[in-house]
């Protein structure tokens, strides 16, 4: 009658360690691998990122930061840098698939959708406390936590 329970316990036993190899067998949260210089690939999607700062001078309202960046998934896209190669400021928008959406394409490369809500405006994409809103027909503004502006005046179109 106790082998019972002690079989009970190494079944148990068994299923924690099994249950915790496959876990971390299926670690997917950091698809980003680091390399030499701040560059980057994606493990699920082989997008290679590379970030380049030419000149920084900090400053006490707004830093100077001469900044590029390639993303081997922007490759058709050409600003004047080279392909895939973009300017930190060199911040766009686009609409979304879903009516009244918009995209906000910046200059790393990261993309960010905002939705549109009741009265005008657009709710921020979750864990960001930026503020979109649309000032004149076709021109936005997104308004950061610390108060700086970036006025978007170019629509994305190449894809």
């Amino acid at each position: 009658m106790e082998s019972k329970p002690a079989g009970k316990k190494w079944l148990l036993l068994l299923f924690i360690i099994a249950s915790t190899v496959t876990t971390n067998a299926q670690n997917l949260n950091n698809p980003n691998k680091q390399g030499p210089l701040g560059t980057q690939v994606n493990t699920l999607s082989g997008n290679l990122f590379i970030p380049r700062t030419d000149i920084y001078v900090p400053a006490r309202a707004f830093d100077l930061d001469i900044s590029f960046f390639y993303n081997s998934f922007l490759f058709t896209d050409e600003y004047g840098y080279g392909k895939g190669w973009t300017f930190k400021y060199n911040i766009k928008y686009r609409h979304d698939t879903v009516p009244g959406a918009r995209l906000i394409l910046w200059g790393d490369g990261r993309e960010d959708k905002y939705d549109s809500i009741p009265g005008g405006g657009y709710l921020a994409p979750k864990g960001f406390y930026s503020k979109l809103v649309q000032h004149q027909p076709g021109q936005y503004v997104v308004t950061e936590l610390d108060s700086v502006q970036y006025f978007l005046t170019t629509r994305y179109t190449n894809r």
